[in-house]
């Protein structure tokens, strides 16, 4: 990643940070494979606090965090589907801010260090738009914080995905109608005046 994209980041560890601490069900998150000498580590030290956070960066990489069997690497590209968090296993999500460029390349990682790997069940759940079933890092950690809370993937998802990512049910009935499906159709009748 090139310092922008590490900018970003630790921007998105930032927010992460930030759910996890209100939440009356924390998840214990770890930054895995990064030294003192990383180049993310001076980036990470300008976020104020960052200090005190419960997240300390480790040398250890993801992949002797605990045995392959427990260690489960979240990637879309998996054809696994999560449907549970387990407390024994550890999951990972891969810290990388690509734009999409890197098709694929959470997927090849867990397979090539021998780590299980699944993908949320977003599209069971939520009716999301094809380009947006990448997700950033903090979408990932809320969306995983709050499923521990609720155990529920739809309340997960729909408290964290933003609307954009999300597709307009054109068969609403009604009452379904939400307030801003009610501003765009109040839009396109003044233009058909």
């Amino acid at each position: 990643m090139n310092v922008k994209e590490m900018r970003s980041l630790s921007q998105q560890i930032m927010f992460s940070w930030a759910f996890i601490k209100k939440s009356p069900k924390p998840i214990q998150l770890s930054l895995c494979g990064i030294t003192e000498d990383s180049a993310m580590t001076p980036i990470l030290k300008t976020h104020a606090g960052f200090e005190t956070w419960r997240m300390k960066p480790t040398r250890t990489p993801f992949y002797e965090l605990d045995q392959p069997s427990n260690v489960i690497y979240l990637t879309a590209d998996s054809e696994n589907t999560l449907t549970t968090l387990e407390n024994d296993k550890i999951y990972i999500i891969g810290g990388i801010v690509d734009h999409n460029r890197y098709k694929g390349l959470t997927y090849n990682r867990a397979i090539e260090r021998g780590v299980g790997h699944a993908r949320l069940p977003l599209i069971e759940n939520i009716n999301v738009k094809t380009n947006a079933r990448v997700l950033t890092v903090n979408d990932m950690v809320n969306i995983l914080t709050t499923f521990c809370e609720h155990q529920d993937w739809k309340i997960a998802f729909g408290n964290t995905l933003a609307r954009r990512k999300i597709k307009e049910d054109v068969s609403e009935s009604p009452e379904d109608t939400t307030i801003e499906n009610s501003k765009k159709k109040k839009k396109k009748k003044k233009k058909s005046i």
